[in-house]
């Protein structure tokens, strides 16, 4: 897993290869939450559930799932300069 920061702001995280089971990609505290899930044909997730929470949003983010080609994403910081540019062949979750 990639993070990639700007001024010490993560402007994105990008996943290359997914491990086995269940994993968090974003922190509780984010607006997005992102779990990779890869388990095996027949394997179940436990049923649960996501308790209620106010939450303020001050940031749109955005969530790319690329399952087949490739696609460029510029990444740009808060004051709209342009910070760099990246393939995203795999997933990227960006904060715009």
């Amino acid at each position: 897993m990639d993070k990639i920061y700007y001024n010490k702001i993560l402007l994105g995280i990008r996943v290359k290869k997914f491990s086995s089971g269940t994993k968090a990609i974003t922190r509780d505290s984010e607006p997005l939450q992102v779990v990779a899930l890869k388990h095996k044909k027949g394997e179940k997730v436990k049923p649960h559930l996501h308790a209620s929470r106010h939450r303020r949003i001050y940031a749109t983010q955005t969530c790319f799932i690329v399952k087949r080609g490739r696609i460029k994403i510029d990444l740009y910081n808060n004051a709209k300069k342009y910070v760099k540019s990246l393939p995203a062949t795999d997933f990227v979750a960006k904060n715009v």
